[in-house]
């Protein structure tokens, strides 16, 4: 007799998003998985969110409460969710149909993985394919882990990941005081405590919006928390207490700075995180992308 799959419950948190909205649920609608509980969580929307919404109200899970950020959204449907994985998709992204299939069997695979991520798709505004990754797969967990320290190594956002529930019994809810960073201070704490894996086919698709992403306001904003979200986690002794590891880890975010300031030609803000990224690792200077950074910061013109 064939055992009986766990139930996946889908926790979309969504905010002003009514145009993408339908895209995201019909994509868990087409899953190849069953059985699955979806649960949308509108964190205050002030646009036709609801609207849309309505056509799934015979197969959907409907939570509408006050805005309190994307963190917290998420966790009010992980109050809710009754399955034994949980699934986060972020209401601008869509899954390929086997998404879920792949994950689980991968999941149930090993007992110990309480973790498992896929490689990614890009998609524009209108859903058309710009891009994709297959995910890398690693050795051992300390190869894994000596990557999560440095980027978040599962993925952008949350949707490629899925997650024992028992994960978040252990190691709390996603940190409602981060504004961003805040599935890659999960994974942290998650990969601490059970192992990770992945399936390295593009399983996601991942909705790269324009809007303020290459703002200088929203690279410093991206800063600010990345760089609370890991001394909470030195500080705590999810990421080991090595002071090596600790400056290793401090350059390559000013150096993911110094990206996003390029992208925003902001030449100043480049320069003055470029000093910082060497200062804590004169070693990050042997890259072909740092040396095109600090051309930049200098007045020429190298691209990155």
């Amino acid at each position: 007799m064939k055992a009986k799959l766990p139930l996946v419950s889908i926790i979309i948190p969504t905010y002003n998003h009514g145009r993408f909205i339908c895209d995201a649920v019909d994509s868990v609608l087409a899953q190849t998985y069953n059985p699955m509980e979806i649960i949308v969580v509108d964190d205050g929307s002030t646009d036709n969110t609801q609207q849309q919404l309505k056509k799934y109200r015979n197969t959907i899970i409907n939570i509408h409460k006050a805005n309190q950020g994307l963190s917290a959204a998420r966790n009010t449907g992980l109050q809710h969710a009754k399955g034994k994985i949980i699934a986060i998709l972020d209401a601008d992204d869509m899954w390929y149909p086997q998404k879920l299939d792949q994950q689980v069997q991968k999941m149930l695979s090993n007992q110990n993985i309480g973790l498992v991520g896929c490689g990614r798709s890009y998609v524009d505004e209108y859903g058309v394919l710009t891009g994709g990754a297959k995910k890398k797969t690693y050795r051992s967990k300390r190869e894994f882990l000596s990557e999560l320290y440095l980027k978040n190594a599962v993925g952008t956002g949350g949707s490629g990941a899925i997650i024992l529930k028992d994960c978040f019994d252990k190691v709390g809810g996603f940190d409602e005081t981060l504004r961003s960073a805040e599935d890659w201070d999960m994974w942290l704490r998650v990969s601490a405590v059970w192992d990770v894996d992945f399936v390295e086919e593009e399983l996601v698709k991942i909705r790269v919006l324009e809007n303020s992403m290459s703002s200088p306001a929203h690279a410093a904003r991206m800063l600010e928390n990345e760089l609370k979200m890991l001394n909470k986690n030195f500080h705590n002794g999810v990421i080991p207490v090595n002071p090596l590891l600790k400056r290793k880890i401090l350059s390559y975010r000013y150096f993911s700075a110094a990206r996003a300031y390029k992208q925003a030609q902001n030449r100043q803000e480049v320069r003055k995180f470029m000093r910082k990224a060497i200062g804590e690792n004169p070693l990050c200077v042997f890259n072909k992308t740092a040396i095109a950074l600090i051309l930049y910061g200098m007045g020429g013109c190298a691209r990155v």
